[in-house]
């Protein structure tokens, strides 16, 4: 399995220089006849055929477009962890799901430097040591010991679609992609693998 991170360099080393523009918004979108301009709080104007809006779950561009987001928010809050471990369970390369009173409330997702990815479904408060104790649960009889955490959050469960993935009006060259028209669970790496897809569907 390869990283994000990794899979993110390896993209910018094949795009030209200046192409990527980390830390700009979009504060204007319209569309003409054969164009669509955008306008960025860094005083940019980008004029382009077309123009695709993955900008996230709060997409300024949808938003723009007068598009709506509807869905569900099913009530499942997950601890994430990025952390160093000892243990004496076998390491593998591949993503492990644990089964505790036969419902599977962890995995194990390896990453870069020896990293661990933790997810964990928790009811009630979530905290750090909640979740580390839950892994430990699961991973038993074999043991763990965190060394060092990297990263810890939280993330809520929600299942939403836009009603419109291009735009409904104008001469529709603004379409949308990714979180910008659709949220889910993010386990398994879904949020980049699907983006991706669109790509190629798009290209």
């Amino acid at each position: 399995m390869i990283g994000q991170p990794d899979i993110e360099h390896a993209l910018l080393k094949r795009l030209p220089a200046d192409t990527v523009h980390y830390d700009e918004r979009v504060v204007s979108i319209s569309e003409g006849q054969e164009s669509v301009t955008i306008t960025t709080d860094q005083q940019r104007t980008i004029s382009a055929k077309y123009a695709i809006g993955a900008d996230g779950a709060k997409s300024m561009v949808r938003n723009a477009l007068g598009i709506s987001f509807t869905g569900t928010k099913p009530e499942m809050v997950w601890a994430v962890l990025d952390t160093f471990i000892d243990t004496d369970f076998p390491v593998c390369s591949e993503i492990i799901t644990f089964q505790l009173n036969e419902q599977s409330r962890v995995s194990w997702i390896p990453r870069e430097r020896g990293m661990a990815r933790f997810y964990v479904l928790l009811e009630g408060e979530v905290t750090q040591e909640k979740a580390e104790a839950s892994i430990r649960e699961h991973m038993r009889p074999h043991w763990v010991e965190y060394k060092s955490t990297e990263w810890f959050s939280t993330f809520e469960i929600k299942e939403r679609i836009a009603s419109s993935f291009i735009s409904k009006t104008g001469t529709r060259r603004i379409l949308l992609a990714s979180n910008a028209a659709y949220v889910y669970a993010i386990n398994g790496g879904q949020g980049l693998n699907t983006g991706i897809a669109n790509t190629f569907a798009l290209a």
